[in-house]
């Protein structure tokens, strides 16, 4: 009887690569990012009546849509950057937009309170 696990014309298991659940974790930060952005939008537009050209410091709130939108970005390019990485090296680097998805949440609320502050609420 022929030992199957011993011939050597059996073929090797073929090895998967990370960038599966890089991806995995990536759509996770664009559904946080999406889901940031409607709350940004919303304090956008329930901020609306208060923020007139005399009681709103117009350079202020454009501070803060960059700071939040310019984070996000910047998770968006690093993630990117992570993935061809590990697709070229092989390396298991699903922890980038997992920080991604943390910088995104993270970087909402200084931006919201500067955009507060720019709106005098």
């Amino acid at each position: 009887m022929r030992d199957v696990a011993t011939t050597e014309t059996s073929t090797p298991k073929r090895e998967r690569s990370p960038l599966g659940g890089l991806i995995a974790v990536a759509v996770l930060q664009i559904f946080v990012f999406i889901v940031m952005a409607v709350v940004w939008l919303w304090t956008h537009f329930a901020t609306e009546g208060r923020c007139d050209s005399t009681s709103c410091d117009t350079g202020q709130a454009a501070q803060a849509n960059a700071l939040f939108l310019g984070v996000a970005a910047l998770s968006f390019v690093l993630t990117i950057v992570a993935a061809v990485v590990s697709y070229r090296t092989r390396r298991d680097l699903m922890w980038v937009p997992a920080v991604g998805c943390a910088l995104i949440l993270v970087a909402y609320f200084p931006a919201a309170a500067l955009f507060n502050a720019a709106t005098g609420g």
